[in-house]
């Protein structure tokens, strides 16, 4: 986890902590991934209640699934009880792989 200490744009006024992940060799619907992703999303709970946003990024492969990335952390968001800043988001590096990120944080 890096500490980026400047704003993005669904979170003004705020720092934001990067949580990233890369995952080629699993899905979405892994349950061994989710659970990871929630011990990260559990972790930064305290940090959120203390006004700080959290971009939670995967770099994956199999850009076709961009979407059921995004739904996961969607899940993942509500698991943990944080709230979504603005929808997930996924961006193509090249032909075989892709990032999705969503922001959290608290209700401004």
């Amino acid at each position: 986890m890096t500490n980026v200490n400047r704003t993005w744009p669904g979170c003004p006024d705020r720092s934001v902590l990067l949580v990233g992940d890369a995952k080629d060799s699993e899905t979405p619907g892994c349950s061994e991934t989710f659970r990871r992703l929630s011990r990260y999303g559990r972790a930064v709970r305290g940090l959120v209640a203390e006004g700080l946003a959290v971009r939670i990024v995967i770099c994956h492969g199999d850009p076709l699934s961009e979407k059921a990335w995004q739904a996961t952390l969607l899940r993942l968001a509500a698991f943990v009880g944080l709230t979504v800043l603005g929808r997930p988001q996924s961006d193509r590096l090249d032909a075989v792989t892709s990032v999705t990120w969503v922001d959290l944080g608290r209700a401004v």
